[in-house]
């Protein structure tokens, strides 16, 4: 069986991040999906569907 390829220094970072994210959630404190879908609800609200994505633009110059 062929090894996989490694990571890029990116993906490693982002590999780690995620750990860290699954381990606090598997303490019990907040369930995976309120998590996931907690803040996604209000913004949807405002947009008239059931999840949405809030963001700010910086003008740069």
């Amino acid at each position: 069986m062929a090894q996989p390829e490694p990571l890029t220094p990116l993906a490693e970072d982002r590999r780690r991040a995620l750990a860290v994210v699954a381990r606090g959630l598997g303490d019990g404190g907040v369930g995976a999906e309120e998590f996931l879908e907690g803040p996604a609800r209000p913004a949807g609200t405002r947009l008239g569907v059931r999840y949405g994505a809030a963001f700010e633009v910086f003008r740069l110059g």
